[in-house]
């Protein structure tokens, strides 16, 4: 089950309703649509985003909860130092 912001919605499915469609990844499907966020910056109105039941990517082994993190260009030992920082 996903959740997709409005503008991924339309991007995807242009003038159709998305509710009901099988995602991309063939494993999930489109259970609804939230309004627009505004991502990493205040003026980016482009963020398109997605939203997936934090029960469904619970690993089965362990119970661990994933997280995926696009850090854009930054080189992962400056993430690291800011994540420890926001502790």
């Amino acid at each position: 089950m996903v959740v997709l912001s409005e503008l991924l919605a339309r991007r995807r499915w242009p003038n159709e309703d998305p509710i009901g469609k099988p995602w991309k990844d063939g494993k999930n499907t489109v259970i609804g649509v939230v309004g627009n966020t505004r991502a990493m910056e205040l003026n980016n109105t482009d963020a398109t985003e997605i939203y997936y039941a934090a029960a469904a990517e619970r690993s089965r082994s362990s119970g661990a909860m994933r997280a995926d993190v696009n850090v854009g260009d930054k080189p992962l030992e400056v993430m690291l130092i800011e994540l420890e920082k926001a502790k």
